[in-house]
């Protein structure tokens, strides 16, 4: 996995407000010491250090509603505008998604900082299909899990045989014992018992590495080969960070053209989605594909950058 630098706390705090206000009617547990308080973060500045991860009443309350109904059951407009409506899933939309338009920051002469991207948690734009640079001329498609009803919540969400993975951890996998939870792929009404990992087998040589690997394996290829292409444009720069080579966009690095700073976008894009291409397959390779032949050829439509002996690859001088 491709690993982005860490949000400054000032950052990060700044960028978290917007999911705990009184858009989105969102209750927090703030501790002062040891004594729990809720409270009800409106839009003004939020304060404080000991903010806790989200529990029961980020999602439900009880207290008002006298049920355990979610408290986000209306559809989600997204920062693009498209509507998000996934039953159930809109509660998980209101925060896991992008915080930026894409047709506002992708942009002529925009001007790189390390944050410059979709921020973290853009998984409801990923699952859609939205809110990513589309090159013009460039045709992109969606998986299948971009009509599921429930979306996020019948995968993450679904039964399993440990309480680490699937239901209320959310998770899909636990590292620690190389687990996944693929009950709910393997429903009837979906793969029909024919999923054995998550890295499923791809349906095709997405990277061009003459091999048909996995989905995410393959994601993982052609994330890599996007961002070797971006350092070498100075597009953006790597940092050792806690021991490992991170990367982020270059700080006041001035881009010509939106297609140059959209293969940027892209990038972050994909990696902050954090699926490795399980959440929409298709639309991943797209912005993957086309962003690398841009970079490579100067045309999103261009012969698959991956296939090209690396020793001919040139980039467009344009970024």
């Amino acid at each position: 996995m491709i690993k982005l630098r860490k949000a400054s706390s000032q950052f990060a705090a700044t960028r978290a407000r917007s999911c705990y206000n009184n858009k989105t009617m969102f209750s927090l547990y703030i501790f002062v010491g040891t004594k729990p308080l809720i409270a009800y973060v409106t839009g003004e500045p939020a304060d404080g250090n000991y903010f806790s991860s989200f529990a029961c009443f980020t999602c439900h309350q009880p207290h008002s509603n006298g049920n355990f109904q979610l408290r986000v059951r209306n559809a989600v407009v997204l920062e693009d505008g498209t509507l998000f409506d996934r039953g159930p899933a809109n509660t998980c939309a209101t925060c896991h998604h992008s915080r930026s338009d894409v047709s506002e920051e992708v942009v002529d002469d925009v001007e790189l900082d390390s944050h410059y991207g979709p921020h973290h948690s853009n998984q409801a734009d990923m699952i859609i299909g939205t809110n990513a640079y589309e090159y013009d001329g460039y045709q992109y498609t969606n998986s299948a899990h971009a009509l599921a009803p429930e979306a996020c919540v019948h995968c993450h969400m679904s039964a399993s045989l440990h309480e680490s993975v699937g239901g209320h951890s959310w998770n899909m996998r636990n590292e620690e014992h190389d687990w996944e939870n693929i009950i709910g792929c393997n429903a009837a009404e979906c793969h029909d018992g024919e999923i054995t990992t998550l890295d499923t087998e791809a349906e095709d040589d997405f990277d061009g590495d003459g091999e048909t690997e996995g989905i995410q394996t393959e994601i993982h290829g052609l994330l890599e080969e996007l961002t070797e292409l971006l350092l070498a444009a100075n597009l953006i720069e790597e940092e050792i960070e806690e021991g490992d080579t991170a990367y982020a966009p270059v700080e006041e690095r001035v881009v010509s053209t939106a297609d140059s700073a959209g293969a940027v976008y892209n990038w972050a894009f994909v990696e902050e989605d954090r699926s490795d291409g399980v959440h929409n397959t298709n639309y991943t390779v797209g912005l993957l594909k086309s962003s690398i032949n841009f970079l490579e050829t100067g045309d999103p439509n261009g012969a698959p950058a991956a296939t090209k002996p690396s020793s001919i690859r040139k980039l467009v001088s344009a970024h």
